[in-house]
């Protein structure tokens, strides 16, 4: 347990300092996007999901290649993090665009564009981050590490619905709207 904790501390840190996401902040600055406490919220959650991976894994992260898998884990999170910043920014100006009363039809094609092209690099991106996992992890470690990501998405899914998140769109759950009287 103690050698679990130690290691959760020691992703925290190579988190904190990542040269990736000081870089993703500053850019997150730059476009209005991303605010610190977002950051700080962000960085907690990766805490306690490197928490779990490494429990599920029996993973000591202090050894050589306890820290390459906590590193792939950790640069795995942050790709995924940068995807959806860039996707949720274009999307929200493509809506903004589509609200408009006569919609600027090359401005909508520039966007549509750009939303293919994240997700391309994102696909691409994501098949390179599977094989330096089948690199790195034995089929047992790599389900183990699927099952332990997968649960812990449970968890947090089911605690934003606790405390009032809808979690699958529309009004959160426990505040309704007033209906017609």
């Amino acid at each position: 347990m103690l050698k679990t904790l130690i290691a959760a501390l020691i992703g925290m840190l190579a988190l904190a300092v990542s040269p990736d996401i000081k870089g993703e902040q500053e850019t997150q600055g730059e476009q209005g996007r991303g605010a610190p406490r977002q950051d700080e919220q962000w960085q907690r959650l990766q805490a306690l999901r490197v928490y779990s991976i490494i429990d599920a894994l029996e993973l000591d992260a202090t050894s050589e290649r306890g820290l390459a898998i906590l590193g792939m884990i950790n640069r795995f999170a942050e790709s995924h993090r940068r995807y959806v910043l860039r996707r949720s920014g274009i999307v929200a100006e493509l809506f903004g665009e589509m609200r408009s009363v006569q919609p600027d039809e090359e401005g909508v094609a520039r966007l549509v564009s750009e939303l293919e092209e994240v997700e391309l690099e994102h696909l691409a991106q994501r098949q390179e981050e599977l094989a330096e996992m089948n690199r790195l992890l034995t089929p047992l470690e790599r389900a183990r590490l699927l099952v332990a990501d997968e649960m812990f998405r449970r968890r947090l899914r089911d605690a934003m619905r606790r405390q009032g998140h809808g979690g699958s769109g529309g009004v959160p759950q426990g505040r309704h709207r007033p209906g017609p009287r």
